[in-house]
């Protein structure tokens, strides 16, 4: 019997450390909720792996203030998805994706 193709995506996803489809559209859907406007601004979600977000930070000084507010993101993101998906945060730096530029911020490109 065939099953539906939801169901394959989210196992293929778990197979590769992924997070269920859903869970990362929550977290990329409200980040800017889940961080406030400021931050959001200047970071944005990159992709999710084995339990680890990394986030994009538009420069060093962004990428300190995220790491600074690990602890109080994970538990906004954990109060959102549960605290059994994402359980780190990885920070890098570089241009951000800004809403409007012609590329997406949510994985697939949706």
């Amino acid at each position: 019997m065939p099953r539906p193709i939801g169901e394959a995506v989210s196992r293929v996803l778990r197979h590769l450390g992924a997070p269920a489809p859903d869970t990362l559209e929550t977290v990329f859907g409200q980040w800017e909720r889940l961080v406030g406007a400021r931050i959001a601004a200047h970071a944005e979600p990159v992709s999710v792996h084995d339990g680890v977000l990394t986030v994009r930070a538009a420069d060093a000084a962004w990428a300190n203030q995220l790491r600074w507010l690990e602890r109080d993101v994970l538990e906004r993101i954990h109060a959102v998805v549960g605290d059994d998906v994402i359980h780190a945060i990885e920070v890098r730096t570089g241009p951000a994706n800004r809403r409007g530029s012609g590329r997406s911020r949510r994985p697939g490109g949706r």
